[in-house]
């Protein structure tokens, strides 16, 4: 008995010390990420700024594929709802900001419910095939609806709104805003990961058929996670409103949702905040090839390079997959560590 509450000792003193250790290295990462529009252009603020709503919905899909088990195309659906709903009430009807964007939310919130209602049917590639297929549904009724949406000119113009004295139409003040929201979002993304709920969502990735023996809801669960990305992806919709001050069909177009996939595969879906920090490369990575394809070859055709990473990128994930190494067990094998990593892993 007094071995039991000695090991059961020693386990809270070891998780209060990894939990000391992480809040310092959050911090740490925030501090650094405040201090560069000190060190930056206006440009590049808005490049980072645009990455971290980039990383945002990026943590979406790692939530539903690394978490969840479910690799979905529609995030960007959910992200163009909320960016048209915050455009259209904030311009057209005029609507206070805050109000704007919590119903920009609710209304991403019930698009994934939708949507979720008909994919968590399938598995595995017939579900990626259904969000796909959402996805092209959306990006439709969106091209379409002119007197709604704008047809393919969109909704142009819209209003960026003041938080305490600040406006979000200052390229510093929105990127701590985003800045901000991405810490939150991860943060209480975490914190679910590691509730009940979220173990149970990581049971039914790894064996959905023992889930169900046990009495859990399989279909149900996989429905919440879905509506809870929708809701995450919602939030950087009315970030991108506020950033670009334009909505159109092309938030939801196919091109768009390949930059999510592959900020979260360069930064592995394996965890939550790596897919921000994929962000940032690929943000980077396309402003740099555009750039450069417009210099040498006088058009911003980007898209075969970006394509010729995009697959690149998946060979070698599938690769290291194979191998059992994961983003932590590569940053530690440069110290001599890799074995070690794994097997905490």
């Amino acid at each position: 008995m007094e071995t039991d509450s000695t090991l059961l000792a020693e386990q809270k003193a070891r998780l209060g010390a990894e939990r000391k250790r992480f809040a310092a290295l959050l911090a740490a990462l925030l501090l650094a990420a405040a201090c560069l529009p000190f060190f930056t252009s206006i440009f590049q603020t808005q490049l980072l700024t645009g990455a971290l709503i980039l990383g945002i919905t990026a943590m979406s899909f790692a939530l539903l594929a690394g978490f969840g088990g479910m690799i979905s195309m529609a995030q960007m659906a959910f992200y163009g709802m909320a960016s048209y709903a915050m455009a259209i009430t904030s311009k057209t009807w005029g609507w206070p900001p805050l109000a704007s964007a919590g119903f920009a939310v609710a209304c991403s919130i019930a698009l994934a419910a939708v949507f979720g209602l008909i994919a968590v049917r399938a598995a595995g590639v017939y579900f990626l095939i259904m969000t796909l297929a959402l996805l092209q549904i959306f990006y439709g009724v969106a091209m379409q609806w002119n007197s709604v949406t704008g047809g393919y000119n969109g909704i142009a113009g819209i209003p960026r709104p003041t938080l305490f004295g600040f406006s979000l139409g200052d390229p510093t003040t929105l990127f701590y805003v985003a800045l901000a929201t991405t810490a939150s979002v991860y943060l209480l993304l975490r914190r679910m990961l590691h509730s009940p709920f979220g173990l149970i969502v990581q049971g039914i990735r790894d064996n959905p058929v023992r889930m169900a023996a046990l009495g859990v809801r399989v279909q149900r669960h996989r429905w919440l996670t879905l509506v809870i990305s929708g809701a995450v992806a919602g939030v950087a919709g009315v970030l991108g409103t506020f950033h670009y001050g334009v909505v159109n069909p092309e938030v939801a177009g196919l091109s768009t949702s390949v930059l999510v996939v592959l900020a979260a595969l360069i930064g592995g879906v394996d965890r939550l905040f790596t897919p921000v920090l994929g962000a940032v490369v690929v943000s980077i990575l396309v402003s740099i090839v555009s750039y450069m394809m417009q210099q040498l070859f006088g058009t911003s055709r980007y898209w075969t390079i970006i394509g010729a990473i995009f697959v690149i990128v998946v060979i070698l994930r599938e690769s290291y997959s194979r191998r059992g190494w994961s983003l932590r067990g590569l940053l530690a094998s440069g110290r001599g560590t890799r074995a070690k990593s794994l097997a905490k892993d």
